[in-house]
This record gives C-alpha cells, sequence and structure tokens, in this order.
C-alpha cells in the first residue's frame, strides 16, 4: 500500500531539489534500528526496516541519502551534506547548505 497517497508526509530538500514520503509518525525504536544497520555497513538492511514501516523503495533510499550518520561516518549534529553543526533536533535543515538532515 502507498501511504503517500493517504498522508501529506512529505519531505522537501532544497539542497537535492527532490521530494519523498517520510511518515511523521516513525517510531523512535524504528530511527534507532536503521541507525544501527546504517552504521554497520548494512545499507540494503536499513532500507529493509524502512520499508518494512511502510516506506516505498524510492523515499527509503531518500531517507539513507540524508541521515547523518552513515557506514564510517558519525556525523551526529553535524549536516550530511556540508558538515555544518545542526540544531538539536531529530529532524532539521541545515541552515547553511539547506540541506534536510535526519539526526537520528
Amino acid at each position: 500500500m502507498d501511504r503517500r497517497k493517504e498522508t501529506n508526509d512529505n519531505t522537501y530538500c532544497q539542497q537535492c531539489d527532490v521530494s519523498w514520503y517520510m511518515p511523521a509518525d516513525l517510531p523512535d525504536r524504528a530511527r534507532q534500528e536503521v541507525v544501527a544497520l546504517a552504521t554497520q555497513f548494512k545499507v540494503i538492511q536499513a532500507i529493509g526496516r524502512l520499508r518494512d514501516y511502510g516506506i516505498p523503495l524510492a523515499d527509503a533510499k531518500q531517507v539513507m541519502r540524508h541521515l547523518t550518520q552513515t557506514p564510517g561516518n558519525d556525523l551526529v549534529g553535524l549536516c550530511h551534506n556540508c558538515g555544518y553543526p545542526l540544531a538539536d533536533e531529530v529532524n532539521t535543515v541545515c541552515t547553511n547548505c539547506n540541506a534536510v538532515c535526519y539526526n537520528w
């Protein structure tokens, strides 16, 4: 089922000029699981976990692209795109480059 048609949970990144579906009610547990997998170089499995929570494949890839913690990279608190310090929020936009950052 494609939840994008049912909700307005779309995210737009000015830096990328791309939008994707990201449910606002994604549980903290899901975020923790995705980050744990991503930081262990298990990106395919992390995308699979997002899909388990109803996020379509293309959208799950965009979520992964905007994580601050990625394989071999622990940028919590820093923009995934430019490395600029982020506001202390889980989902935020970099004030330097306007990239959406999932600071999980």
